[in-house]
């Protein structure tokens, strides 16, 4: 079947919509025109390299069917591209099921898909409409101009790798320039490009000549000489204040002082832990721990000399505490808890 009579048949049951009056008829119609879609993909060969046709599978190299013919379980895929699908499928199934937990929508009830036993038949309710732009994408359709005027190796596809230009102003609204892969640099420079957010044809300024309706480019070392002097806030400058657009290229390690020690466990996972079942907001779980040795660690920081004569301890008997040799009094604990609240008081 040529890709002419399989789109007047996905054509002719689309008018057949109009027409229908039941669910089932839907569904036929629904089932018939992905039936077409399916197997007008078969043999489709994907895009491998020639050295790697020669290693791989030989039914990897084009696409194959959605169902073996012997059973109807599109998931057990047996070539990459179905396995992608089915990978990309199991992610938007995942995201709309949470979305349906966020709002408090059961996903067992279904309208169109059959409400089996371990079905969240909901759920592939509302993957319908997705799957469009889970296959296609908003952003693919932006670019029907310019690959309805190339051949199949010189469009850009929504798999597959791209080649993007830095632009030297980066901005919001700047634009993204986008072309097919290309090895060769020559070549490269010779592609039309396309800006990402629109899909209109952009002209690029290599010369950096400021040529009108140009995009300028930003080098390699251009980019590298601006990365190692960009402002960051993990950075400081020379009096160890955070870093600003006045310290630039003056960047050194910020220090940083611990204040207080918090233990905790991984994100609980809602849906897979209580099913959301509690009201308990989602945060890190943060577990009970002593606050004398939080108070010991904290202190064991500071200047030893400064910290026996607050304490009233000898330099001996302090290491000893530190080390977990010996535990102090309940007197001298509650000196350290205090001076250990003092000193994080104090603190700018």
């Amino acid at each position: 079947m040529g890709k002419s009579t399989a789109t007047a048949q996905i054509h002719a049951c689309k008018t057949g919509l109009t027409e229908t009056t039941t669910l089932v008829d839907f569904l036929a119609l629904e089932g018939r025109a992905a039936q077409v879609y399916w197997d007008l993909l078969v043999e489709t060969p994907l895009p491998w390299r020639p050295r790697a046709l020669k290693r791989i599978p030989a039914h990897w190299a084009a696409i194959s069917p959605r169902t073996d013919g012997k059973r109807e379980r599109v998931r057990d895929a047996t070539d990459p591209w179905n396995a992608i699908l089915n990978y990309c499928y199991t992610l938007l199934e995942v995201e709309t099921r949470v979305a349906c937990e966020a709002v408090g929508l059961d996903p067992d009830l279904g309208l169109i898909h059959v409400d089996d036993r371990l079905r969240e038949s909901f759920i592939y309710d509302l993957l319908e409409p997705l799957l469009a732009k889970a296959m296609y994408g908003r952003w693919m359709s932006r670019l029907d101009p310019h690959n309805r005027a190339k051949s199949y190796d010189h469009r850009i596809k929504p798999y597959g790798f791209v080649q993007s230009i830095t632009p030297a102003v980066i901005g919001s609204n700047e634009p993204l320039p986008i072309a097919p892969f290309e090895r060769d640099l020559a070549k490269s420079k010779r592609l039309q490009l396309v800006d990402y957010h629109t899909g209109d044809p952009i002209r690029l300024d290599w010369s950096g000549s400021s040529m009108a309706h140009t995009v300028p480019v930003m080098r390699l070392s251009e980019y590298v000489q601006e990365y190692g002097r960009h402002p960051e806030a993990k950075a400081a400058d020379w009096k160890s204040n955070p870093a600003g657009p006045d310290t630039i290229g003056l960047l050194h390690r910020l220090p940083l002082q611990s204040k207080r020690l918090i233990r905790i466990g991984k994100e609980v996972d809602r849906l897979g832990g209580d099913e959301g079942a509690t009201l308990e907001p989602d945060r890190p779980v943060e577990y009970e721990c002593d606050e004398l040795a939080e108070s010991i660690d904290y202190l064991a920081q500071f200047p030893q000399a400064a910290t026996v004569r607050d304490l009233a301890l000898t330099e001996r008997g302090w290491r000893k505490i530190i080390k977990g040799v010996v535990e102090p009094l309940a007197t001298t604990a509650e000196r350290i808890q205090e001076l250990a609240e003092q000193r994080r008081i104090e603190e700018p």
